[in-house]
């Protein structure tokens, strides 16, 4: 089962509790784990609420604001006993006062502060909480407490859920987090993230929208379950979460694929039924897809098992096993590998050449895991004149990722059913297929990244957010 750290869980609770929601059961929030019994199927499948890293509610009440005229920074007390230090440029730069009311964008002329110089003349708390300050430049700005707060809180290494995620803000999972590694049809329904697909296509309530995209965020992949079989039903569940993303397969595309085809037919082995080892989508392309859905609307034959794994877990433990070298006094080092040398990957055929080379793991300014690309079938190979030291950590650390996907207890597998569509983050979860016989007719698209992050962040509005950080 996933093991949750107490604090992450006991935060989630805390800060669902504030908000007014029930930490148990159905609702809109439940903190149950995933491999939860659920008494109704059709339910969104139970999923802790994220903790955030910004003050959401609370209405913090500034009780001091001091210049240190020495460290160039305003500091500002505040009731609960914390300070915070604002640097003088970074206030005049970023007021809200000089924001547009409509477009939210800036409008300050940056080039004109005095780069050393600025330093407020006056600075002064208001009752309803907001400060006003008068800088040597003549101007005058203002700032909210909750503005202040907010931009105090959040989290430096990306850490607050509505930054980008990554593998300290995410559940990671292995083959068995789900129960085993090969689940029925029932354990699939009533143990992996899951939603409805009449509830999320509800308009007058995005709960299970908010939910499903949750869902992707802290665990990389969803099912949209009772999808109806048609291309148009398909379509639609996927632009509740973004727009379609048109690419050299087009937007949104309808895949046959048949064993008694004739091999030279195919430009790619999605197309075949061979069987296609984890992988994730547009390793070749300089931005690759950040969702990516499946939907099987039929399939007369046998075969055809899917399989997923989680990328960030798998580099997670390329991590540990670095460390794990090092004590032991080999110089391989797998992990420098992937996350700083890059790899290079393509896609051809008679009328497409693309290709892009780019580490495997990319990292944040803080180290965090921010996208794992990996697909062996698409990998080109490394200049021959590389050296042979470099050849060797080449190869090893390929090696190390291909062994990592490619075993059972890091993949879960699950049969896709007509009816069930899948969504994976692209950026996290690999997808592969065992072979298959017979006809099968896959639909599916892409969703850009940013459209997946905007959709989420746009849901947790509240009133008084700032809209630049949400």
């Amino acid at each position: 089962a996933i093991m949750l750290k107490r604090g992450f869980t006991q935060a989630c609770v805390i800060w669902s509790r504030r908000r007014g929601y029930s930490t148990h059961g159905n609702g809109p929030i439940p903190a149950t784990p995933p491999q939860a019994k659920r008494t109704d199927a059709a339910k969104s499948t139970p999923l802790l609420r994220p903790t955030l890293g910004l003050s959401r509610t609370a209405q913090h009440r500034i009780t001091t604001c001091q210049p240190d005229f020495s460290a160039k920074r305003l500091v500002i007390q505040w009731e609960d006993g914390k300070r915070q230090d604002f640097d003088f440029f970074w206030l005049r730069d970023n007021a809200p006062s000089e924001v547009h009311s409509a477009s939210s964008q800036r409008l300050t002329p940056t080039e004109k502060i005095p780069l050393d110089d600025i330093r407020p003349i006056s600075a002064s708390i208001h009752p309803d909480g907001h400060i006003d300050i008068s800088w040597s430049d003549s101007s005058h700005s203002s700032f909210s407490n909750l503005w202040l707060r907010q931009n105090a809180e959040r989290g430096s290494s990306g850490d607050d859920l509505l930054a980008p995620p990554n593998e300290k803000t995410s559940i990671l999972w292995t083959g068995t987090s789900f129960g085993a590694t090969n689940l029925s049809l029932s354990e699939q329904k009533r143990n992996l993230p899951g939603v409805q697909f009449e509830s999320l296509m509800s308009t007058s309530d995005t709960s299970v929208l908010e939910n499903m995209l949750d869902q992707l965020y802290l665990y990389g992949f969803s099912i949209v379950w009772d999808t109806p079989l048609t291309v148009e039903a398909s379509r639609a569940a996927c632009e509740r979460l973004g727009y379609c993303r048109a690419t050299m397969f087009g937007d949104f595309w309808d895949l046959t694929v048949d064993s008694d085809k004739k091999e030279a037919d195919f430009s790619d082995t999605a197309y075949t039924p061979l069987s296609i080892a984890p992988h994730t989508d547009g390793t070749y392309l300089h931005d690759p897809p950040g969702l990516q859905s499946f939907h099987i609307l039929h399939h007369n034959g046998q075969g055809g098992l899917n399989s997923l794994v989680d990328g960030w877990k798998v580099a997670e433990n390329i991590r540990e096993h670095e460390r794990q070298l090092a004590q032991s006094g080999s110089d391989l080092k797998p992990w420098k590998t992937l996350t700083e040398k890059p790899f290079e990957f393509y896609y051809t055929d008679n009328n497409v050449s693309i290709r892009h080379r780019s580490p495997v793991v990319h990292l944040n300014e803080a180290g965090r895991i921010q996208h794992f690309r990996w697909n062996n079938h698409d990998r080109l190979p490394p200049h021959p004149n590389t050296s042979s030291q470099e050849l060797r950590q080449y190869h090893y650390a390929s090696q190390v990722v291909q062994r990592q996907i490619m075993a059972p207890e890091n993949q879960v597998m699950i049969k896709l059913n007509p009816g069930m569509l899948l969504v994976t983050n692209g950026w996290r979860v690999l997808h592969g297929r065992t072979s298959m016989t017979g006809s099968r007719r896959l639909v599916g698209c892409y969703i850009n990244y940013d459209d997946f992050l905007s959709r989420r962040r746009v849901l947790k509005r509240r009133e008084g957010d700032i809209l630049q950080l949400y």
